[in-house]
C-alpha cells in the first residue's frame, strides 16, 4: 500500500449514534481537515476501526464496542503495520468514541487506574502496565469531541 503520512482513527457507528443528524457537520469538518492537510503536503486518511472492510484491508479486526480497549489498541497496531510509515496518528473523538487504555497507576495515590492514550503511541501490544509503554515510537494526538453527557455537542 502507498505510504500515508497521517491517519485519523475513529469509530463511525459511535459518531453516528452520538451526533445523528449532526454527523454531516462532523463529516464536513473531517473533509476540510484532510483538504487543509493536503494543501500543506500532508497525506491524510480516515479509518473507522468499526468498519470491517477498512480493517480487513489492514489485516485487522473491526472493533464494534466503544469500550473494547484491547480491540482498539490492536486495530491501531494493525493500521500502523499495514500502512507504515505513518508519521502522525489523530484519534477523533473522546473516550466514548475511541477508548482510552486503562493503565494500572504505578503511583501510590488514590487512583488505582489511569485512562491513557500512551499505549497507542507505542509498538508494544495491549497491556495495562505502564512499564510496557515507556518508549513511544508514534506521534499521537486526540481531538476530543466532548463527553456523551454533554447536551450540546462541540460540532
Amino acid at each position: 500500500m502507498a505510504s500515508t503520512t497521517k491517519i485519523i482513527v475513529s469509530n463511525r457507528a459511535a459518531l453516528k449514534a452520538k451526533y445523528t443528524a449532526g454527523l454531516a457537520k462532523v463529516d464536513q469538518a473531517i473533509k476540510a481537515l484532510i483538504a487543509s492537510d493536503r494543501a500543506r503536503g500532508i497525506k491524510t486518511k480516515l479509518i473507522s476501526i468499526d468498519d470491517a472492510t477498512a480493517m480487513k484491508k489492514v489485516k485487522g479486526k473491526a472493533v464494534t464496542s466503544t469500550s473494547d480497549e484491547k480491540g482498539a489498541k490492536t486495530a491501531v497496531d494493525a493500521i500502523f503495520k499495514a500502512l507504515a510509515p505513518i508519521e502522525y496518528l489523530m484519534i477523533l473523538g473522546g473516550p466514548d468514541i475511541v477508548p482510552h487504555i486503562t493503565l494500572i497507576n504505578p503511583a501510590k495515590d488514590d487512583d488505582a487506574n489511569v485512562p491513557s492514550d500512551l499505549p497507542y503511541a507505542c509498538d508494544a501490544a495491549y497491556g495495562r502496565t505502564v512499564d510496557a509503554f515507556l518508549a513511544p515510537t508514534r506521534v499521537v494526538g486526540r481531538l476530543p469531541d466532548g463527553w456523551a453527557a454533554r447536551r450540546r455537542p462541540l460540532w
